[in-house]
């Protein structure tokens, strides 16, 4: 691996592509390591493998946070550091492997859900493939399929307990997430679904105000599981890099005082 002048080129045998692709999975962690570990390799001290590769490199990264450790000044003069082979295989039967695959098990949902509604929308033809444009439903999905593995678990965990728990007696909840991009997750019935979208799009819209640092928000509204007579739906809202005056702030203030629920705003 390495950059002979045309760019840098990372090389995976029969198992560790196997390996890279199932530990990062997602397409943000996957660049991230990448990019990750072009620096790595790049810095002083000179990375050399004894018997490993690119897998070993994503032990590293996963175990230390998803980033690489910093080496400047515990290495003193050395000009190379040596990494041994097995350090993926001694990751994998370790307790911290297993810690972090139970934890990821939530955000599975979250890939599910993905997949649910990239299926509906093909099948409702909601996405033209000839346009050279993107549509909001295709944005909204894209946002959702960007964050990573760790803040899926989060989202997930969000959208589902207001989903099958409606003893919470919460209607809406507001979740931050990669990227400066916030979700925003409404359960209400399909049988008033244009006043649903209408209270989606406002929810949204008072997220893109009131919270700072946001550049765009995702809306996903659904029923309550077991509540509707004429079947479920679901509808999806998405916003971007509003330019925000006070007048949209003072309106977004009346929309929250007029909407039922809306935690942290």
């Amino acid at each position: 691996m390495g950059d002979l002048g045309n760019g840098f080129f990372h090389v995976c045998d029969e198992k560790s592509v196997g390996i890279v692709f199932s530990a990062l999975d997602t397409i943000t962690d996957f660049v991230e390591f990448l990019t990750a570990s072009e620096a790595f390799v790049t810095t002083d001290p000179k990375v050399v493998f004894n018997g490993g590769g690119i897998e070993d490199l994503a032990a590293i990264f996963i175990q230390n946070g998803y980033t690489f450790p910093s080496f400047s000044g515990d290495t003193g003069d050395a000009d190379v550091m040596i990494l041994d082979g097995g350090i993926w295989d001694s990751f994998a039967n370790s307790d911290d492997y297993r810690d972090c695959a139970e934890r990821f098990k939530e955000s599975y949902r979250w890939d599910a859900l993905i997949k649910h509604y990239s299926k509906g929308l093909l099948a409702d033809a909601m996405l033209d493939m000839h346009s050279q444009s993107v549509s909001y439903d295709q944005q909204a999905l894209i946002e959702m399929a960007l964050q990573p593995r760790d803040t899926r678990v989060q989202l997930s965990k969000a959208f589902f307990d207001i989903l099958g728990k409606s003893e919470l007696k919460v209607r809406s909840r507001l979740a931050l997430a990669y990227g400066g991009t916030a979700f925003v997750f409404l359960i209400a019935p399909s049988s008033d679904r244009e006043a649903r979208v209408s209270e989606l799009g406002l929810r949204c819209l008072v997220v893109q105000c009131k919270q700072p640092g946001t550049q765009r928000v995702v809306g996903i509204a659904t029923d309550q599981p077991g509540s509707s007579k004429i079947g479920y739906s679901t509808d999806l809202a998405y916003i971007e890099l509003l330019d925000v005056t006070q007048e949209m702030v003072d309106k977004a203030t009346e929309i929250q005082k007029e909407l039922s629920y809306f935690p942290s705003l």
